[in-house]
């Protein structure tokens, strides 16, 4: 796990077996961490290709839906995923962020909502395996809403290149938090790709 700044650090290494180090003296290394990249722009990501000439209908596309766009603050939003893995296999990081009233930003980990770190995008999954032509379907989260603040959200789902931050597919979903009272159980959310 990296360190929560950015910065030079000291990384001792020994062996150690019952107590007892087999070194004298640990081997020291020095290592600069950097920030991470910024998260771009909602829809202003160019999807890249994983380096060979793609053709058409080869890169992932995915989607993302809930059970309804207007949520009271009490209520659970369910978050549900869809994956279509076109003609070539990939191997991925996904992660998923929420952005809430202010431009707020948080990274959902498979646990929890996390704040973003300095050096580093929280990863829903690490290292997932994308199979040629695999089609799948069904739930992400249910995320109980009490105590988010009223306004407009936005889930949005990056899936990159594994250990580097190039998209290679994303989505998003909005929805709205509303005071107790003004849930609009009816309106169920549009996908958007």
């Amino acid at each position: 796990m990296a360190p929560a700044e950015p910065g030079r650090y000291l990384l001792e290494v020994g062996l150690v077996n019952e107590n007892r180090a087999w070194l004298s003296t640990p081997l020291r290394i020095s290592i600069d961490v950097e920030p991470a990249p910024p998260v771009p722009a909602l829809g202003r990501v160019e999807l890249s290709s994983n380096g060979s000439a793609d053709p058409p209908g080869s890169m992932p596309r995915f989607e993302l839906s809930m059970d309804r766009r207007r949520y009271a603050s009490g209520d659970t939003l369910r978050l549900s995923f869809a994956e279509s893995v076109g003609k070539s296999a990939w191997l991925v990081d996904a992660y998923l962020l929420l952005r809430g009233p202010g431009a707020s930003l948080q990274f959902y980990d498979g646990r929890r909502l996390t704040e973003p770190g300095d050096c580093g995008w929280q990863p829903l999954v690490r290292s997932t395996r994308l199979a040629k032509g695999r089609r799948s379907a069904g739930p992400l989260l249910a995320l109980p809403l009490s105590g988010m603040p009223a306004g407009a959200y936005t889930w949005r789902l990056l899936v990159t290149d594994v250990d580097r931050y190039r998209v290679i597919g994303e989505t998003q979903a909005d929805f709205e938090v509303t005071r107790v009272g003004g849930t609009g159980r009816d309106d169920r959310s549009a996908p958007r790709r």
